[in-house]
């Protein structure tokens, strides 16, 4: 089912059966509340709690208020409504409050209640970047995965379906709970295909019965994975005039013909050019975050080695290759790690880094120091040009660093340099 709110559109699609009290129509807008050990409903509470929904929740809006329905656990024995609460109900519009404690584990937010039965209600955006190759619709009771086309395709683009944050709240058990996630077309996702940027690997490639371990726990921790986006061919850095099977995504920046960069540019695309993406996550082997994350204007993070599973995730180059992640904001504490700890030293490169002051060194600094603070340990900087004019291999004689490594970058995966 689609409809419109205005000019926001949305998709509803069926859940597993939920038997209502009574039958609400073909097409009622329904907000859950679930209320656990509520035994009255504060008009206080309420209100707050629904200007955090409104304030904190692109998907939802007023209008899913015309009828609410109240789940609570342990089952009181009867729910009282203030009459403050009830004049509260009266100036959102709502018509009908329902009370049922026997509906369990229904998740909280913006549903469509269709005949006696509730169907989730999910906002459609539209992919005016081209980031994505494919969009998601959430798994099924069987744990598998399904496509979605809905909507009206904006030049090469899909409509995105977008849960609401509402209904996974972020918990302790849920640490991932209201993140909106891009995935790179490389993970195994239960129920779908891959195709690593290549249209005659996604044509041999079968469905896959499981999903990549690490995304599997993203999702148990309550992340939303909205679709996987594009790649360069079998993760090689690819610029746009370079791109054949699949038409690149548009960099976000500067006059929008800039290139989005690296094997992982439609994960970096994504979250740079869109608000209701928080997290992208592709894999680095040779700079596929860190020079998608530099072309596009975000932040791009590749762990040790080691640090997170790479098991249903595709890799040319296995040892190097690694699951890294994007986001517009350094979340720091407020996104958890996938590893079981975090790394004991932290290693800062001064090479890079400009000798005199710039906008760019100052935020390089203040990254360090964020990082220093959430580990725990203070940063141990190196210069690697320095370390090698101390103590240079013999074989480099007297070349310096950049002298002696200047092919490396076309050799170190073929054994040769590339014509």
């Amino acid at each position: 089912m689609i409809f419109s709110l205005g000019e926001v559109k949305y998709v509803a699609w069926p859940s597993p059966q939920i038997n209502l009290v009574s039958r609400l129509g073909e097409k009622t807008l329904i907000t859950v509340i679930d209320c656990e050990n509520a035994i009255s409903l504060e008009n206080i509470w309420l209100q707050r709690y629904m200007e955090g929904c409104l304030d904190n929740d692109d998907v939802f809006r007023k209008e899913f208020l015309e009828h609410i329905l109240i789940t609570s656990r342990p089952q009181p024995n009867k729910l009282r409504f203030p009459i403050e609460t009830q004049n509260l109900f009266l100036s959102w519009g709502t018509k009908l409050v329902q009370y049922d404690a026997s509906i369990q584990n229904i998740p909280p937010g913006p549903y469509v209640g269709v005949g006696k039965s509730l169907w989730p209600a999910l906002r459609l955006y539209e992919d005016i970047q081209g980031t994505f190759l494919v969009a998601i619709k959430p798994c099924n009771m069987t744990g598998k995965f399904e496509y979605i086309n809905v909507g009206k395709q904006h030049r090469q683009g899909y409509s995105i379906a977008v849960p609401s944050r509402i209904s996974t709240p972020n918990t302790a058990q849920t640490p991932f709970g209201g993140y909106r996630i891009a995935l790179t077309d490389v993970f195994d996702i239960n129920g779908l295909h891959k195709s690593v940027g290549s249209r005659a690997y996604l044509e041999l490639c079968q469905p896959a019965h499981n999903t990549a371990s690490s995304i599997a726990r993203i999702i148990n921790g309550g992340g939303s994975i909205l679709g996987k986006v594009k790649l360069g061919s079998f993760l090689i850095p690819e610029e746009p005039a370079q791109s054949v099977d699949f038409p690149p995504p548009w960099n976000p920046r500067a006059d929008g013909y800039q290139s989005p960069g690296g094997g992982s540019s439609g994960s970096a695309a994504s979250v740079a050019a869109y608000d209701w993406i928080d997290i992208g996550i592709g894999t680095d082997t040779n700079g596929g975050i860190r020079r998608s994350a530099q072309r596009n204007g975000c932040f791009g993070l590749r762990p040790s080695r080691n640090m997170i599973s790479s098991e249903g995730m595709f890799s040319g180059f296995p040892d190097i290759t690694k699951l890294a992640r994007f986001a517009t904001d350094w979340y720091c504490n407020r996104v958890p790690v996938l590893s079981k700890g975090v790394p004991s030293h932290l290693i800062f490169l001064t090479d890079l880094v400009p000798s005199y002051e710039t906008a760019e060194k100052t935020l390089i600094h203040e990254l360090v120091a964020n990082v220093e603070s959430f580990m725990g340990v203070e940063a141990r900087k190196i210069s690697i040009s320095a370390l090698w004019d101390e103590a240079p291999p013999a074989e480099a004689g007297s070349e310096s660093l950049q002298s002696y490594l200047k092919d490396v970058h076309h050799r170190n995966f073929l054994g040769r340099a590339i014509d």
